[in-house]
């Protein structure tokens, strides 16, 4: 049995699983208001977008984080420029910014001598995270789960209803910016963990799971921060044993449990149908 913990025995690997816990939990928190407001795409273009800045900080030799959130901030800025002076639809502006932002990455990376693995942007080492990093995506961790807590009534509000909420007399567009900077700050602190590509599954996945099988929005944000940090925690565990990518495995556990949740939600409702047939025999 000894072998089922080897894994913490390597500190490398227990920082890996704490940050992994907390951040993919955040993230699946997150994902109910992305889910609420069909904003997935955003997710998707914004993990996308922050690319370039990473690129830059390794050229630089700037601040990783605060290069990436510029970036995130510059590309959200884009997408508000194009949509508030032309016709075309939000899902339109969204496709040509972040595959432009991407696109920008590579060109960089081509061009300059950057001593940088693209595998590791693309797909996260959260494995290779020192004391410093663990510091500093612990604070932000902190303080975006605070934000969110301390503010989870009034964004809930503005989700469900924007002129509701306006006539109450919260700032809804302050609290909109706010919204998206967490976002964009969250996104920079998940490409250590599952990088560029797969963040988005991270947004989205723990959401799309609760939603299917909870009626009230607080049970889901509830439910969907567990299936975020279950996975996160779950997924670092397995890659030891399998020694495959972390990142995979954190998305892979998500998609079962999403597949869990599916099913059930299917069974439910044929069992439902099933006593309604049988009480009208």
């Amino acid at each position: 049995m000894e072998w089922l913990i080897e894994p913490f025995s390597y500190s490398y690997i227990l920082k890996a699983h704490l940050v992994s816990l907390f951040l993919c939990s955040f993230c699946g928190f997150l994902s109910c208001f992305l889910i609420l407001k069909s904003y997935s795409l955003l997710a998707d273009a914004l993990s996308h977008s922050v690319t370039p800045g990473v690129i830059i900080a390794y050229m630089t030799s700037f601040s990783y984080t605060i290069s990436s959130f510029l970036c995130g901030i510059f590309a959200l800025c884009s997408m508000a420029l194009v949509t508030g002076n032309s016709k075309l639809k939000t899902d339109t502006i969204i496709g040509v910014v972040f595959s432009s932002f991407f696109a920008l990455s590579l060109f960089l990376v081509s061009i300059f001598s950057i001593p940088i693995k693209l595998e590791s942007v693309f797909l996260g080492d959260i494995l290779s995270l020192d004391d410093g990093e663990v510091f500093e995506l612990g604070v932000l961790i902190t303080i975006l789960f605070g934000f969110m807590i301390l503010s989870f009534s009034k964004i809930k509000f503005i989700f469900f209803d924007e002129l509701g909420a306006s006539i109450a007399g919260i700032n809804v567009k302050l609290y909109r910016l706010l919204f998206f900077m967490l976002l964009c700050f969250c996104t920079v602190a998940s490409l250590k963990t599952v990088g560029a590509i797969l963040i988005t599954a991270m947004l989205i996945t723990p959401g799309a799971s609760a939603f299917m099988i909870c009626k009230s929005f607080n049970k889901m944000a509830i439910l969907a921060a567990f299936f975020g940090g279950f996975s996160g925690f779950f997924g670092v565990y397995l890659s030891y044993f399998l020694d495959t990518y972390a990142s995979a495995m954190i998305v892979l556990t998500q998609c079962v449990i999403f597949i869990v949740c599916f099913l059930y939600k299917r069974l439910k409702i044929a069992n439902l149908h099933f006593l309604k047939v049988a009480k009208n025999v």
